[in-house]
C-alpha cells in the first residue's frame, strides 16, 4: 500500500505508476486540467494545424482577415464568440494545399460531396429545377 500525495488516500502500489507518489487517477486528472489552460490548448492547436497543413497560426489569421470572418462558401461568420467551436481548415486532399476556411456545415457538405466539383455542379442544377417530382 502506498499514500497518495494528491488525494492522501492509500491505495495499493499497482495504483503508483513506476515510483511516484502520485496515484494514477490523480496524475491523470492534473494532466487533464493543465491541458485546459489557453495557453496550452492555443499551442496544442498550433502544433495540430502545422503538422496536418503546414501552416502556422499566423498563415490561418490572415486567411479568417482575408476571408473578412467568414465561411469562403455560406459568407456565415466563423467568429464564435464565447465558444470552443472551431471552423475547419479546407483543404486539396489530393495536394494537401490549403483553400481557405469553412464553418462546419459547409465543411461537412464538401465532405458528402467527395471534393468532387461534378457532383457540387449536379446539385446545383438540381436545386435550380422548379417543382421537381414532389406532389
Amino acid at each position: 500500500m502506498r499514500r497518495c500525495s494528491s488525494c492522501d488516500e492509500e491505495k495499493d502500489v499497482s495504483l503508483f505508476p513506476d515510483k511516484y507518489f502520485t496515484c494514477k487517477s490523480c496524475k491523470a486528472k492534473r494532466s487533464r486540467e493543465a491541458n485546459k489552460t489557453p495557453a496550452k490548448q492555443l499551442k496544442t492547436y498550433e502544433h495540430s494545424v502545422r503538422s496536418k497543413f503546414g501552416i502556422g497560426l499566423k498563415e490561418v489569421s490572415d486567411l479568417l482577415d482575408i476571408q473578412r470572418g467568414c465561411c469562403a462558401i455560406c459568407k456565415d461568420s466563423l467568429v464564435y464568440p464565447n465558444s470552443t467551436k472551431r471552423y475547419a481548415i479546407d483543404h486539396n486532399h489530393k495536394t494537401g494545399k490549403v483553400r481557405g476556411l469553412l464553418c462546419s456545415d459547409c465543411n461537412t457538405a464538401l465532405g458528402k460531396f467527395r471534393d468532387n466539383p461534378d457532383i457540387v455542379y449536379n446539385a446545383f442544377e438540381y436545386l435550380l429545377i422548379e417543382g421537381n417530382y414532389a406532389t
